[in-house]
C-alpha cells in the first residue's frame, strides 16, 4: 500500500487526474489470475493500454512523446476472508 500512496502523490504533484480501483476475482477465475505463472493481469494490462491509446499525449520541443498514462498496482490479502484482490491506480 505504501509504494500506491506514493505513485499517487507523485502523479497528483504532476497535475494528472487519476482512475483508483479494485479488481476482484470470481472464485472459478482465482487460480487462472494468481497463479505463479498467470498473464492474466498482463493481458488486462495490454487492454488497457490498446482502449486508451487514443488519448490526448503530449509531445515537448524535441519531438518526444510523453505519455498519457501510467498504470500501478498490488495485490492484497483481503482482511476478513483472505481472498486476494488487486489495487491499481492509472
Amino acid at each position: 500500500k505504501t509504494a500506491l500512496a506514493y505513485e499517487i502523490a507523485y502523479r497528483a504533484q504532476q497535475k494528472w487526474f487519476m482512475v483508483f480501483y479494485t479488481l476482484t476475482v470470481a472464485p472459478g477465475n482465482y487460480y487462472a489470475v494468481f497463479n505463479p505463472h498467470s498473464v492474466a493481469f498482463k493481458n488486462y494490462i495490454r487492454k488497457v493500454e490498446r482502449l486508451t491509446a487514443n488519448g490526448p499525449t503530449q509531445t515537448t520541443t524535441t519531438g518526444h512523446t510523453i505519455p498519457h498514462h501510467t498504470h500501478f498496482a498490488c495485490v492484497e490479502e483481503g482482511a476478513k476472508h483472505g481472498r486476494l484482490h488487486i489495487h491499481s491506480c492509472f
